[in-house]
């Protein structure tokens, strides 16, 4: 699934140098460069000079679900 970055809000960047090389921003081709919340690496962000920004979530890693469910699971 790619999405446009700004669309991943709750995602935060690697501490970790080596996903970031790129002349002007991460080229994604280290391997995945964004982390959820608990910490675990969940997608690839590509946004070098050279390339279109995109974020590219790792299927296995990631789902879909309705809102109206993920909604329901939230509330107390």
């Amino acid at each position: 699934m790619v999405l446009h970055p700004d669309d991943a809000v709750a995602l935060h960047d690697s501490p970790e140098r080596e996903p970031w090389i790129g002349c002007c921003g991460p080229s994604g081709m280290y391997g995945p460069n964004q982390l959820c919340a608990c910490g675990n690496p969940v997608g690839t962000l590509v946004a070098d000079c050279l390339m279109q920004n995109e974020l590219h979530l790792d299927p296995r890693r990631i789902w879909a679900e309705e809102m109206c469910a993920a909604v329901e699971l939230a509330q107390p």
